[in-house]
């Protein structure tokens, strides 16, 4: 029997074995569709900073000057993803910048290619899910300038009510731009199985309140089928550190304001970061990575792996040979 099929027999029972919370709750359905759909997972990572070598953008209009439209490779990715054993990707749309890879009606900074567009059917057409990654955190909206920053993050705007697809929302002005940003990737896009929200929080929020429950309203309303990733109110939570030596422990559930939710961890292939640097060393994460997926899977937890494409807009020969070794696992 070979390798491959052993990992299929062993996730199938830890999914029998985490069906149900240790407390005896029963887990959703997102969080099992999850387990037995989405698991692994394959996050990208490209935008301003892929040509700017920061891992954490400035939200500066020169960072979408710099931004090479076309550049990137989303078959190849999606390629890479389905022969290395992944069952879905999740695209970073927009990272802590606020840098949009997708032409939104809600701000100037953004692409003018539609990146998410070109990820989303790359990912059909090699028969692997699709998910989405956007930041809370948002530098270009935090302030104004000559450039046109739109300055809503933190702004101390009230909350007032919103029509957003038809229905109510009562929120400030930045937690609209999130809505809206949100509807614009649920509705336009086909299916989504995961939203994943980072935890990054710029300067203590510059006293910006996220107003999540109302976020997971307009979800459950757009894509019902997709596991959200968020320390508070997700169904998924993180476990961890990024480190791929680092292991899971305590099995796959974590208990958080009464709720069972599943553990996600999130490593990088990059030794430097979640971006992909031009001074990187090329380096062989091969083992880390199958250790990785070892502490995982032997929890019974979720996992996402994340990786880089460089400027070409293609991921290395290195991080594809270390992303296909989960194929053998």
């Amino acid at each position: 029997m070979g390798s491959t099929m052993c990992g299929r027999i062993v996730l199938s029972s830890l999914l029998v074995l985490v069906s149900v919370s240790a407390e005896g709750q029963a887990l959703s359905t997102q969080q099992r569709d999850h387990l037995a759909n989405s698991n692994p997972c394959l996050m990208v990572h490209w935008g301003p900073n892929t040509f700017t070598g920061r891992e954490i953008g400035r939200g500066e209009w020169k960072e979408k000057e710099v931004y090479v439209e076309n550049a990137a490779q989303p078959d190849q990715w999606a390629r890479v993803a389905a022969e290395s054993g992944f069952k879905m990707l999740v695209l970073v749309c927009r990272h802590h910048d606020g840098f949009c890879v997708w032409p939104t009606a809600t701000t100037r900074f953004a692409s003018r290619s539609d990146l998410v567009a070109e990820t989303a059917a790359a990912c059909n057409k090699h028969n692997i899910r699709f998910g989405v990654y956007l930041s809370p955190a948002n530098l270009w909206e935090m302030g104004t300038d000559s450039f046109g920053k739109e300055g809503r993050y933190g702004n101390g705007s009230a909350p007032a009510p919103r029509r957003i697809k038809g229905d109510i929302y009562q929120v400030d002005d930045y937690n609209e731009v999130m809505l809206l940003q949100l509807a614009e990737l649920l509705d336009f896009y086909g299916p989504v199985y995961e939203v994943f929200f980072d935890g990054f929080h710029p300067r203590g929020k510059a006293n910006q309140t996220y107003q999540k429950n109302e976020w997971m309203r307009l979800i459950r309303k757009l894509q019902p089928q997709a596991a959200v990733f968020d320390d508070e109110v997700g169904d998924l939570v993180w476990e961890g550190t990024e480190h791929p030596s680092a292991v899971m422990h305590g099995g796959p559930i974590k208990v958080v304001l009464g709720q069972p939710r599943l553990k996600q961890r999130a490593i990088k292939v990059q030794h430097s970061g979640w971006f992909k640097s031009e001074g990187d060393l090329a380096a062989d994460m091969t083992e880390r990575l199958r250790a990785a997926f070892k502490s995982v899977y032997n929890e019974g937890g979720s996992l996402a792996v994340s990786v880089g494409p460089g400027r070409d807009g293609k991921i290395s020969s290195e991080d594809v040979k270390a992303l296909r070794s989960v194929s053998e696992f």
